[in-house]
């Protein structure tokens, strides 16, 4: 016949079994007198009541235990490496969106910010810069992001043939200027057709774009998203679509 308690705190009588009381070596019977949802509630409300202070405790903890718990942290990596990297690479792709819609709207708000952070970045770290540069054979920023692009493209087995010649041509092309908005600021490579779309890095499809005009389109069909956009306008929207060889909704593929 199975045993049963009455929880100390709520007085609901129970199976006492470690289901639903939690196991103690120094009562009598071996398990708690407090039934399990009685101590997790009550456990919460202490946490809630002590927040700031319990935060103290663990940062405290982890200053004076820091070299141990990084050796704990690299054994525990090493040991379930497989596993970790799955939930990463899982936890990325459920919250790809978010993430993106985030660090984009966060660049926005504090943009001026950010900027002035980079600007002094390279001005107090300009010997290690140049040296990475040397390194890695990377002339200037635009030299650095063909870089990326190109490796992005390559990873998915697309065309990647854009050179720095040809971008030079494409914002001349369009006056130096966003082609989406029109306003003459630092311009960005922007995939006509997004490369989640298969789009090419190549001179058929890169169109310069201001960093608010390239986040606010984002993966979106420039046909879906432009005619609804802030700045649209009819005269930068032929420009585009003549520049890249459209005909009735189908480009028309050609060297510059």
């Amino acid at each position: 016949m199975e045993n049963f308690k009455a929880c100390s705190k709520c007085g609901e009588r129970k199976p006492a079994t470690s289901e639903y009381f939690v196991r103690k070596k120094d009562c009598k019977d071996g398990i708690s007198g407090t039934c399990k949802s009685c101590k997790s509630k009550r456990d919460k409300e202490y946490q809630e009541r002590n927040k700031e202070s319990i935060k103290k405790q663990k940062q405290r903890y982890i200053l004076k235990n820091k070299d141990k718990k990084a050796e704990a942290d690299r054994k525990y990596y090493l040991e379930n490496k497989k596993s970790i990297l799955e939930y990463r690479r899982q936890h990325y792709l459920r919250n790809k969106e978010k993430r993106n819609n985030q660090s984009r709207m966060y660049y926005i708000k504090n943009k001026e910010k950010i900027d002035a952070w980079q600007i002094k970045y390279h001005e107090d770290n300009k010997e290690k810069i140049s040296k990475y540069r040397r390194q890695y054979g990377i002339i200037n920023r635009e030299t650095y992001n063909m870089h990326g692009h190109n490796r992005r493209a390559r990873e998915r087995k697309l065309v990647a043939t854009l050179t720095q010649k040809q971008w030079e041509q494409i914002k001349s092309l369009f006056g130096n200027r966003c082609a989406y908005c029109g306003k003459k600021k630092f311009l960005t490579k922007d995939h006509f057709i997004s490369l989640t779309n298969n789009g090419e890095f190549s001179h058929n499809n890169i169109i310069p774009a201001c960093l608010n005009c390239n986040c606010s389109k984002k993966d979106r069909s420039f046909f879906s998203w432009y005619p609804t956009f802030k700045h649209y306008s009819k005269q930068r929207e032929q420009n585009i679509l003549k520049y890249l060889g459209y005909t009735n909704g189908i480009q028309q593929l050609s060297l510059i």
